[in-house]
């Protein structure tokens, strides 16, 4: 059966199924965390630490949901002020430099891209809601649904557990090679990545540079050994910046970080990296690919994985 063959599938499936039905596999349903225009970065960073999220909703003055801000943004912020936007070398000083003043008002005037949410209907179907967490969404909208009143967030890891739990919808995509599907690096890029004795910094400075939410953290001899992502920025504070001088490994480890890796190779099957996504704890986000040597050599991401099923462009 061609590849084509296979996500048709998957494609009849999600136009049958709505929010409605990812709820019923969906353990909790978290109400959506929201924020207004005045929140600090640093308790904007504390609050996302807190509830394990890696964005807010923003409130404008008239308390409607105006806005998204993640930890790219507030990377970019701050990586990107006059101060340490030209730094090149491996250790910075941070004696002068502090954001505990700047607010998510600041933020979004000098954001370039605008995030928005959008509130979808419980019974929105999940090929009209796919679109906005797939390649060509980027993360740019926030997506919520409301029930009773109330409106609760919704999340990629959501549809992608919602497909694991259904495999038997899923037909022979499932039993697919990833590089048939053409998931481990189809492009060539060269994969982003860091040594685990470099500063933190440097890692973050890579994100904001690239656009991107996680590098590989290899030893000296090019394995993988950890992950640095947008996350681990999370609850940073001013008076903790100079910890971004550690090692990134160190760093890492300090934040309740350094995990083991969760790795798959380009013939793993689709199947098994749906359980590894869905399974793993602490909840993540990719999977990297690695060759016989252990070095990294491309990555999976929930992003790639809902992207095989991206059918429509989201309005704008």
């Amino acid at each position: 059966m061609s590849v084509l063959t296979a996500k048709q599938a998957v494609f009849d499936f999600i136009k049958k199924s709505t929010i409605n039905d990812v709820l019923a596999t969906k353990e909790r349903k978290d109400e959506l965390i929201c924020t207004d225009l005045n929140t600090s970065l640093e308790e904007a960073l504390s609050i996302m630490k807190k509830n394990d999220i890696t964005s807010l909703v923003v409130r404008d003055a008239q308390g409607k949901l105006a806005s998204v801000v993640d930890v790219i943004d507030i990377i970019n912020f701050v990586i990107f002020d006059p101060y340490l936007s030209y730094v090149t070398q491996n250790e910075v000083s941070f004696e002068k430099y502090h954001f505990s003043g700047e607010t998510i008002e600041t933020l979004l005037k000098n954001r370039k891209i605008a995030k928005e949410v959008f509130l979808a209907p419980a019974d929105t179907a999940l090929v009209d809601i796919i679109p906005f967490f797939g390649p060509n969404g980027k993360h740019y909208r926030g997506v919520a649904f409301n029930r009773e009143g109330k409106n609760y967030l919704f999340s990629q890891s959501d549809i992608v557990k919602f497909l694991f739990e259904n495999e038997d919808k899923l037909g022979d995509i499932k039993d697919t090679r990833i590089e048939d599907l053409n998931l481990a690096n189809p492009l060539g890029k060269p994969l982003r990545q860091i040594n685990a004795d470099e500063a933190a910094f440097q890692g973050f400075l890579q994100i904001a540079t690239e656009n991107i939410h996680a590098i590989a953290i290899v030893d000296n001899e090019g394995k993988i050994v950890g992950t640095l992502s947008a996350s681990d920025l999370r609850g940073l504070t001013s008076e903790g910046l100079p910890n971004l001088n550690k090692p990134v490994y160190q760093y890492c480890k300090d934040i309740g970080g350094g995990f083991v890796p969760v790795t798959v190779t380009s013939r793993t099957q689709l199947g098994e990296v749906l359980l590894k996504l869905v399974r793993s704890k602490p909840r993540i986000h990719r999977v990297w690919i690695i060759n016989s040597s252990q070095e990294p050599i491309g990555v999976v991401t929930l992003t790639d994985i809902l992207g095989l099923f991206e059918v429509q462009v989201p309005p704008s």
